[in-house]
Order: C-alpha cells, then sequence, then structure tokens
C-alpha cells in the first residue's frame, strides 16, 4: 500500500491512487480532520487479485494523472445485495479515517503511515515467498520472520470490526478486564473504547517484536503463564498492568508455528472482508487451532497451535481436537542458529525463562538466526475444505473477492454441497448463478456449431459431478423439516441405506469419511475383549441379517442412549455429539447416529454373538427387537 506522508497541493492529485478519498476540503494541514479511505487489507494484498494484467506503480500512476480512474481493479460479490462486479482497489476492503487520531496534532494519519512502512516491508518479504514456490522451501532470517510474525497480528488486530469491541469495557468478552480498562482509560484521559484501540496500535507499531516480547517475558516472569491465563478468563487483570496487551502479543507468537500453505494447482484461495486472522479449530481447552491470513490466490500463512506439532501426537488423545484442516500436516520451520545447534549462545539459554529466550531473540547472534520453511502444498479437495472454512464465516453485510471464476465457481458449489453448509451457503446462490451464466455463455461464444455443451463444459464446473442428488435432496429436506420421521432411528437408518447406494462422488465422500470413521471408532476396541458363554460359542456369521426400517421412540431412544453409554466407556477419548442449536451441532449428532447405525448392521452379519450379548443387557419385557423376521430380544 503506497501511504503519503504528508498531504501537500503536489500530492492531493495522486491521492485516489494512493489508496485513499479525495479530500473534501482542501486542506493540506496533517492535523485536521479530512475523508481518507484507509484500507484494512493492504493493496499488495489486494493486487494479488487483480482483474488483468498488474501494472506496475509508474503505469499505475501515469494511467491515474490522465484519467483520473484507479487502473486496478477486482473481482468484489457484494453479500448484502448479492451482486458481482468488478470494483476499484481503493475502494474496496477499507473505512474512511478509521486510523485517523485526532488528538495527534502533530499528524492526525501518523499511525496510517507507520502501517504504510510495516506493510512495506512485508510485501517484501511476500514477494520473495511467491518466488520460492517452485523450490518448495522459503528461508528466513529471524528478523524478517519477526517482522512478518508482527504484521500478521497487527492485520488481524487493525480490522475495524476490533476497533469498538476489542477494548469496549462492558463487552461480556472482557470481564475479565474490565476493571483494567477503566483504571487505564481514567489514567491516560481515554475517553472510548475506539481511543484505546488506536493507543495500542501506535504501541504495538512503535514497538520492535523483540521489545513487545520482552515486556511480556516481564509479565510472565512476576505472574507466570498460569496466572496470566487465569487473569483473562477467570479473575481479573489488576489495573496497574500497563502494558498488559504485549501479553496477548506474546500469547499469539508462542502459541503457535508459522507455516506456509499453497493452494492446488488449478485451484486458488478467496478472500473476504472478516477472514484475515480468522480462527479455526478447537479442542483441549484451545478455541483456536489455526489462525488464517491469505495473502494471494497461492498462498496463505497459517499459525497453527503448538498443540499439533507433529511430536505432540503421542500426548493428544483421539478426536479431541475439531477442525476441518486436521488433514493438514504442514511441518513446523527447521532454525539453523548462526553460532551452531550446540553455540555458546545457544547453551547459555535457559528454555524455561520466558525472559532468557526474549534477551537470546534479540540479541545481534539470535538475529543472525534462519528459519526454513517447507511449503505444505495443498491438494484440490484440502483448498476447497480451506476456502469452505473462509466462506463458512461470512456474514450477510461481508464481501468476497476472487481471482478466477472458474476456480470461485466450483469453490461456491463444493461449499454448497455439504450439508452442514446448507443454510450459510444460501448467500452464496446469487454468485453460483451469476457465475454460472458468465461461464456458460463464454462456452458458447466458443463452442463449434454442432458441438454439444456437454462436451465442452469442463466435469468440474458441472455440480452433479460434485453431489449425488437422491441424498442431497433427503438431507436437504431433512435439515429443512420438510421429511419428517417419528424417530431417530428411522432417520439414521434411512440415511444410512442411501448412503450405501450413494454413488463416489465428493459430496458422498464427505459424509462418508467421517461417517467410516465414527463407524472403525465404533468398532475398534469393542471386540478385544473375550466374550462370556454362551456368547463365545455362538456363530459370529449371520449374512443375511437385516435391520429394521422403523423402530418406536422408546426403543429408539434406549437403542442411541445405551450405544453411546458403551462407546463412551469402551473407546477413551469417544465423546458423542450431545447436538444444539446450530446446523452444524445437529448434523454432528445425526452422523453420530448414522454410525451407530452402520455399526449394528455390520455387527448383525459378521459378529453376532457380541450384539447378541449387547443387546441382552438391554431391560427385559420392552420386546426390543432390531431386526427384521428374528423374534425379540431375549426369545433367540
Amino acid at each position: 500500500m503506497v501511504r503519503r506522508r504528508r498531504n501537500t497541493t503536489q500530492q492531493q492529485a495522486r491521492t485516489e491512487l494512493a489508496g485513499e478519498a479525495q479530500k473534501t476540503d482542501g486542506s493540506p494541514s496533517p492535523c485536521v480532520p479530512t475523508i481518507q479511505y484507509q484500507h484494512f487489507i493492504p493493496r499488495f494484498i489486494l493486487r494479488r487479485f487483480q482483474v488483468g494484467p498488474v501494472k506496475s506503480k509508474t503505469e499505475r500512476q501515469r494511467e491515474f494523472r490522465r484519467t483520473g480512474v484507479d487502473p486496478a481493479y477486482v473481482h468484489y460479490y457484494d453479500i448484502a445485495t448479492g451482486s458481482l462486479d468488478i470494483r476499484p482497489i481503493g475502494k474496496v476492503y477499507g473505512v474512511p479515517n478509521v486510523y485517523q487520531d485526532i488528538h495527534n496534532t502533530d499528524n492526525i494519519n501518523e499511525l496510517e503511515e507507520k502501517l504504510a512502512d510495516l506493510e512495506r516491508h512485508a510485501a517484501s518479504i511476500i514477494m520473495d515467498l511467491h518466488k520460492a514456490l517452485p523450490q518448495g522451501t522459503f528461508t528466513l532470517k529471524r528478523r524478517s520472520l519477526e517482522l512478518l510474525r508482527k504484521f500478521l497480528f497487527i492485520m488481524h488486530y487493525r480490522n475495524v470490526s476490533c476497533s469498538g469491541t476489542y477494548f469496549q469495557a462492558d463487552h461480556p468478552e472482557n470481564a475479565g478486564g474490565r476493571q483494567w480498562i477503566e483504571a487505564f482509560m481514567k489514567a491516560k484521559g481515554i475517553q472510548s473504547a475506539v481511543e484505546i484501540w488506536l493507543h495500542f496500535l501506535r504501541y504495538y507499531l512503535d514497538t520492535s517484536h523483540s521489545d513487545i516480547m520482552r515486556d511480556a517475558a516481564e509479565l510472565v516472569e512476576k505472574y507466570g503463564e498460569e496466572g496470566l491465563q487465569k487473569m483473562m478468563t477467570e479473575s481479573h487483570i489488576p489495573p496497574g498492568l500497563e502494558n498488559f496487551p504485549a501479553y496477548t502479543y506474546h500469547t499469539h507468537a508462542n502459541s503457535y508455528f508459522f507455516s506456509i500453505w499453497e493452494a492446488a494447482e488449478g485451484e486458488e484461495f478467496i478472500i473476504t472482508d472478516n477472514a484475515f486472522g480468522l480462527w479455526e479449530g478447537s479442542g483441549h481447552g484451545c478455541t483456536d487451532l489455526h489462525r488464517i491470513f491469505v495473502v494471494s490466490p497461492r498462498i496463505a500463512l497459517v499459525l497453527r497451535n503448538v498443540l499439533l506439532r507433529p511430536e505432540m501426537k503421542e500426548y493428544i488423545k483421539p478426536g479431541v481436537f475439531v477442525s476441518s484442516l486436521l488433514n493438514v500436516n504442514p511441518t513446523p520451520p527447521t532454525p539453523i542458529y548462526a553460532s551452531g545447534e550446540h553455540g555458546t549462545h545457544i547453551d547459555r539459554i535457559n528454555f524455561r525463562s520466558a525472559m532468557s529466550l526474549a534477551r537470546y531473540r534479540s540479541s545481534q547472534e539470535g538475529g543472525n538466526d534462519s528459519f526454513v520453511f517447507k511449503i505444505t502444498k495443498l491438494s484440490r479437495p484440502q483448498t476447497l475444505e480451506f476456502n469452505s472454512v473462509v466462506l463458512v464465516n461470512v456474514t450477510k453485510k461481508g464481501s468476497l473477492t476472487f481471482l478466477s471464476r472458474g476456480s470461485m465457481l466450483r469453490t461456491a458449489r463444493a461449499f454448497r454441497s455439504l450439508p452442514a453448509n446448507f443454510l450459510a451457503s444460501e448467500l452464496l446462490v446469487p454468485l453460483i448463478a451469476q457465475l454460472t451464466n458468465t461461464m456458460e455463455a463464454e462456452v458458447s461464444a466458443l463452442r463449434p456449431q454442432l458441438q454439444s455443451p456437454a462436451a465442452v463444459l469442463n466435469k468440474d464446473v458441472d455440480a452433479l459431478t460434485l453431489v449425488d442428488v437422491v441424498l442431497y435432496v433427503l438431507l436437504m429436506q431433512i435439515c429443512t423439516g420438510s421429511r419428517q420421521f417419528e424417530t431417530a432411528y428411522d432417520r439414521a437408518h434411512l440415511v444410512f441405506r442411501i448412503m450405501e447406494k450413494a454413488k463416489p462422488t465428493s459430496f458422498a465422500d464427505e459424509i462418508s469419511r467421517e461417517l467410516t470413521a465414527s463407524i472403525i471408532q465404533c468398532l475398534g476396541r469393542t471386540m478385544l475383549g473375550s466374550l462370556p458363554e454362551p456368547y463365545s460359542s455362538q456363530p459370529r456369521e449371520r449374512p443375511e441379517a437385516r435391520l429394521l426400517y422403523k423402530m418406536p421412540e422408546e426403543h429408539s431412544q434406549l437403542l442411541f442412549s445405551n450405544m453411546k453409554m458403551i462407546l463412551r466407556k469402551s473407546l477413551p477419548g469417544y465423546e458423542p455429539s450431545p447436538g444444539g442449536d446450530t446446523i452444524g451441532r445437529t448434523l454432528r449428532k445425526w452422523i453420530d447416529e448414522m454410525a451407530i447405525v452402520g455399526c449394528l448392521a455390520w455387527l448383525g452379519k459378521h459378529r453376532r454373538n457380541f450384539l447378541d450379548f449387547i443387546l441382552d443387557g438391554f431391560p427385559q419385557g420392552i420386546h426390543f427387537k432390531l431386526f427384521e423376521d428374528e423374534d425379540t430380544t431375549g426369545s433367540t
């Protein structure tokens, strides 16, 4: 992003090209409030999504002087209106005057200029990263890595959605910090949440990464990590801790390892107004396993929680984490210490001391260390899943931008094909329609007169290749309530039976992957123990066994509650979904129930003696029946 230091008459003509709006009063004074369009997604990132050929800075300035129009444009989908058009980069993903500090009488735009300086250095690093993609690795010196981490943190912090709530004293999420916020505002003469937000934006910009980490280390040495976490979540932050936000930065830097993800060939990442710094995934007491930063259609920088480092797997129980990105396995960077792995400077570090680490990292010797990153190349399904994480978080008043229409259409259709996204994907229906019409028109123009559309259209763009129609329609009917079932068993059995017959599509694969994993988990250790007599002597195989199609409500509730109780006791880490008030939680519960039905179907045919042992433990006298053409439990 190009930003001016001072608003002189000569520079005023270049205002729009620099990413700012024209002044309304013509005043050249930098201390008088004027209207400036200030981006919360930098222009250098938006230019990676630019429509048409990318022009140099000189060419852009020359054309702007000639036409008065910024010559850089991007696709822009306005979710509120459902409109897709092409807009100037200088007019999207920004807010007028969001970084202006009217109390800075010397220069109200000082923060904007400091942001521009940070962006300039980050843009240079990200440009080098794009050049390194063919090699598959990227090496950064410690200071460059620190600058990039600082850039990512500030990119999330600076978002306009944070300005009014980040330090809002009466915000529910700030309950533990309310006294601290009010005391700090009083001590500094600050009148609003926005002013304190700007105050600490200045602190983050003016203070080096090393110094912020040293400020945080002082807090850690005094209160301990657990004590500071408790202040934030359970008790309150003491009013006297002026630099407590340094600890927020420290957590961002120390709790996540830096990774570089590349989109699959032929696919692209997308950006939205709220996706820069998006949190994703949870588990083991962590509410954000990933923090996502898309910097181009090819590259996403992802901060992954250290709990997901490869060496931590043996200490974490299976099924603890919930995330759409767990099937991606980025490698943490390999450090190259300037003084050697066991050099004198390394040997003197107390790795248990936050201050000792901060001192070394801020030293000249630490600054000479390098880090080698292996670029993680995603598969096509992984890229689509990544974009789904971005899309599921769009809002009714939001927006999104993409590079190529074909890739965006595949992404939107894949997102809409997943049952968990039925409701969220409604926001993309106008986009899908417009992209489809545009691409079909282009194909018709290029198609020979006698050639059929089916021969020309890429099969990846056909929604029917992504969706098994029968399964999709059934799940849509269930989610919308137009298809009702008397019992949970009736619903689970029907969906499971259709799943068995579903054609191999990415939609069916998405459901069956979760279903199969759950069935395997159900079967995992349950049958390892020896059965008592008479069950151990009974036949295991009964290949003709067929589950009931329908079951009374009382029996359905008994079946699922007993099976979930058995699995919870037998399988460490198994925890059935309780359902909830969102479509995602409800679907998770349905998938658990489908898995149990699938498990019962398999047991009935291949481990019937074990299943009889389970069923005979059900209450007697209720005439429970699970299979067609068989007597009730207790009579066989």
